[in-house]
């Protein structure tokens, strides 16, 4: 079965109903594309067909791949097995869904009777009453009912638009707006390219990719640094910074004095700057244990240059469900202001890198910058349990 990324969720009866119902649509398609995966002879029509569920550019760079799509939905809407789709799978079932319900309507009356039995299978008569109405509500309004049920957005239709505002805009904005991880498949292959290049050459990506993998690494040995302090955790995340940053031609020093503090100066936990010629800062970051966020939000502010592009936050949890210290890090932000202006949140989202990754306004310039909150995620109770549990056993 398909799980969807639209806003109901649905009971197993429901989903397995649904599924059900897709499948009716996908059929004619199919029995088309078994003719074609069986024959590569026939590969004049079957461009021709394709054309119709997927772009001209991603049928030419991989034909196979766009019939193995297509099987997949029909396969996936018949199995037990719980599918999710991607960029590839959406688009085509979009397209599949569109062109056959456009195709009912051009038929009036008899179209809107062979819609309703998409709806009227055996299937149906599981699904709870509760649900019942989004079922109703498919078979008689068809197309925008049936969509709205699948997705959330449907920013695969306009992957051009999406993919020229990517390369002709701060590379900052890379991390806002549309998903491009999700959408990266559907770009022509010279697009990917181009937006390779510019993560590549990328100080933003490449700083919270090596924290991500740093913090990735430290994860996996809880054991080793739940007695450890917050300075000698600091000091583990420095050397893997270190190692992972210095080929990128970017170095990492702790304790720097650096911005403001209560006191006056302040000390930086991590301190990025360019290492290959002068020390031109590139990334601040701030590392504490869980239970000061707010504070070490302020903290990172202070440090904050109007030249310097990222700002981070590392949270060190001992002690706490990971999914509560998520929310209240985001009620935090939600609502974080100094004054009305200064650092202004202009948007929150969940970070590809990890955490809440927020897109903010340097006061002095007014312009952008992004700060990510990772936490490194050091309560593993269940896996502690068990791990006790087996020494006892032996």
């Amino acid at each position: 079965m398909i799980v969807f990324n639209g806003d109901i969720v649905f009971s197993e009866k429901a989903l397995r109903a649904f599924n059900e119902s897709l499948y009716l649509f996908i059929e004619p398609v199919i029995d088309l594309m078994d003719i074609f995966h069986l024959n590569p002879n026939n590969y004049a029509e079957m461009v021709a067909e394709l054309g119709d569920y997927f772009p001209d550019y991603i049928i030419r760079e991989n034909a196979k791949k766009c019939i193995d799509t297509l099987l997949d939905l029909a396969s996936w809407t018949q199995d037990n097995f719980l599918h999710k789709m991607d960029v590839l799978h959406e688009y085509a079932l979009y397209k599949i869904l569109l062109y056959e319900c456009a195709y009912f309507e051009e038929m009036g009356e008899e179209g809107s009777e062979m819609l309703k039995m998409r709806f009227s299978h055996s299937g149906i008569e599981e699904v709870p009453e509760s649900e019942r109405e989004f079922f109703e509500d498919m078979a008689e309004f068809g197309f925008d009912s049936i969509t709205d049920c699948i997705y959330r957005d449907v920013d695969f239709l306009s992957v051009d638009y999406i993919s020229s505002w990517e390369l002709t805009n701060s590379p900052l904005r890379h991390m806002f707006g549309a998903d491009i991880d999700h959408l990266y498949p559907l770009f022509p292959q010279d697009v990917r390219k181009q937006i390779d290049e510019i993560r590549n050459n990328n100080d933003v990506f490449k700083i919270l990719s090596a924290v991500q993998t740093v913090l990735e690494s430290l994860e996996g040995k809880p054991a080793l640094l739940e007695e450890k302090s917050e300075e000698e955790i600091n000091a583990q995340i420095a050397m893997g910074l270190n190692f992972a940053l210095a080929p990128k031609g970017l170095g990492v020093s702790q304790e720097t004095p650096f911005g403001y503090s209560p006191l006056g100066t302040g000390e930086v936990d991590f301190y990025i700057f360019e290492s290959d010629f002068h020390p031109f800062p590139k990334a601040i970051g701030e590392s504490k244990m869980w239970g000061r966020f707010h504070t070490q939000v302020d903290q990172l502010m202070g440090y904050m240059h109007e030249d310097i592009d990222l700002g981070f936050t590392i949270t060190i949890n001992k002690s706490h469900k990971l999914s509560m210290i998520s929310e209240k890090q985001k009620a935090i932000l939600d609502t974080y202001s100094i004054d009305s202006q200064d650092f202004r949140m202009l948007d929150i989202r969940k970070s590809i890198f990890g955490g809440w990754i927020c897109y903010q306004q340097h006061p002095e310039n007014d312009q952008p910058f992004i700060t990510n909150h990772f936490v490194l995620n050091l309560y593993r109770p269940s896996r502690k349990k068990a791990a006790v549990s087996r020494r006892k056993k032996q």
